[in-house]
């Protein structure tokens, strides 16, 4: 476990009425870090790995470069209408596609293929030009991946508009799950839900007129998925070309996942991301044996896969049996139920949100406050408090605290009080 570098001068104090600073606040928004009311490096709390390589978008929406065992504290996302800082944090990833920015390596079909014809997000001139030709047909590019029934993944791609849409499928003779996006204005037009493979899908902003798109499916059968870049005009996908009209392309990705994670570039070889894996060692963060309290800000990236954790957004584990959670649950009905759990011994006790508290997608706002005490669970989530659950503290003295640990979450700022805060404060924290 190699500990992130990162010196740290003040903090932004914003405290539930009527309780001392937190015994810990990491901002990430800001770059500042404070252990009982003194700036810290983050060096000295957060324990952070990761080997290999990962991308990232800095202050301008550039996609940069994180090096193995460096956290991406840099990281920003678009969000009411400006980039916002954040710790981006990701489980393991594979493209799968092959030269991954290179269209011309791919199957070009009715259109030619200009390389290197623009700045990409990267900021390099790598980006391509799709062309269209003059015959009435799909003017496109391909390439396979193979699939099993039932897998869930996510097919995505940066485009930029010059003067054609552009349309992005996975498909097979027996499904196809389809967007289409008018780039001028990042709009999504239409999709195409064959079988029921579609799954989910959208169109993040990319900074520079580029728009991220992506389509995420579900394989109706085993054998190859089919994915494709298409032009449009005026929303058709076959229409006769004049020759010159195209699109800018850069960044594909194929990913066995229900959501698209950072960019992953690939030559001639698909390509891993390791995991990031990011904690707080037993003793570095504020426990105390008659309670606890976080708060915690940021983004959340998910689907609804029918699951009791989709998406961990923290954990203090001792074992099995001994351990305090944050999750947001997609389980039966639910969509976006947030949930904070404690357990010693027996059931645990589960203070949770509606089940439609947030909603599938991705960089999906949250901002939650949870008491773990010697006594109850409570949770709020946007300055509203929800009912306690009676339920008895682990002793968590010797447990790490680990941030992120299930799904993808970029982090704004994390709070820890050795108190339990009572139900206005938890309600203020939560805003």
């Amino acid at each position: 476990m190699k500990f992130v570098a990162d010196l740290s001068l003040t903090a932004h104090r914003r405290y539930p009425r009527g309780l001392a600073a937190p015994g810990l606040v990491l901002d990430f928004r800001s770059g500042r870090h404070l252990a009982n009311g003194e700036a810290i490096p983050l060096s000295q709390v957060l324990g952070f790995s990761r080997p290999g390589n990962a991308t990232y978008a800095d202050a301008t929406g550039t996609i940069q470069t994180a090096a193995a065992d460096e956290a991406r504290t840099q990281h920003h996302v678009w969000r009411d209408g400006a980039w916002r800082r954040r710790l981006l944090i990701e489980p393991q990833r594979t493209n799968s596609l092959l030269n991954s920015s290179n269209f011309p390596a791919w199957t070009v079909q009715a259109a030619s293929v200009n390389a290197d014809a623009a700045v990409a997000p990267d900021g390099t001139l790598a980006a391509d030009r799709l062309v269209e030709n003059t015959a009435t047909a799909e003017h496109r590019v391909l390439q396979n991946v193979p699939v099993t029934t039932g897998q869930r993944f996510s097919f995505s791609v940066y485009a930029r508009s010059a003067t054609r849409g552009i349309s992005i499928m996975s498909w097979n003779s027996a499904w196809s799950a389809r967007v289409f996006v008018d780039l001028q204005t990042g709009e999504i037009t239409g999709t195409t839900n064959g079988a029921g493979a579609l799954a989910a899908y959208g169109v993040e902003h990319a900074g520079n007129g580029w728009h991220r798109i992506w389509v995420s499916a579900v394989a109706q059968s085993d054998g190859n998925a089919t994915n494709v870049i298409r032009l449009t005009d005026n929303g058709e996908s076959i229409y006769a070309g004049d020759g010159v009209s195209h699109a800018e392309i850069w960044g594909a990705q194929f990913e066995i996942g229900p959501t698209p994670s950072s960019y992953i570039p690939t030559t001639d070889a698909q390509v891993t991301r390791a995991a990031d894996v990011v904690q707080i060692d037993a003793g570095r963060w504020p426990f105390a044996a008659g309670g606890f309290s976080v708060a915690m800000s940021g983004e959340a990236t998910y689907s609804d896969n029918d699951l009791p954790a989709e998406l961990r957004i923290y954990s203090g584990r001792l074992s099995g049996t001994s351990f305090t959670n944050l999750d947001i649950q997609t389980l039966g009905a639910d969509t976006g139920r947030v949930v904070a759990l404690q357990r010693v011994g027996g059931a645990p006790g589960v203070s949770f949100t509606g089940p439609d508290a947030m909603t599938p997608g991705v960089n999906v706002p949250f901002s939650v406050a949870a008491r773990h005490s010697s006594d109850d669970v409570q949770l709020a989530s946007f300055g509203v408090s929800f009912p306690p659950a009676s339920i008895g503290l682990p002793d968590l003295s010797t447990a790490p605290f680990h941030i992120a640990p299930i799904g993808i979450v970029a982090v704004e700022r994390l709070r820890i009080w050795a108190a339990p805060l009572e139900d206005q404060q938890l309600q203020d924290a939560s805003r």
